[in-house]
């Protein structure tokens, strides 16, 4: 994110303003304990200020579950 996002924030703020963006996470686990995600403050700030939302999507592909 930093050297992605950072250095273009102005320019992304302007473009998300007159449309959508999202930065999307999918995560997929086989097995063992739920997994976890973590977002900085820094990386929430960043995406909030140019507009962007967050989807996340985990899933569990473990034949027993």
């Amino acid at each position: 994110m930093a050297n992605t996002i950072e250095p273009r924030k102005e320019i992304l703020r302007g473009v998300i303003a007159t449309c959508s963006a999202e930065l999307s996470i999918v995560q997929y686990y086989y097995s063992g304990c739920n997994p976890g995600i973590h977002l900085s403050h820094r990386t929430l700030d960043t995406l909030s200020y140019i507009g962007a939302e967050v989807d996340i999507d985990i899933y569990c592909l473990d034949e027993d579950a």
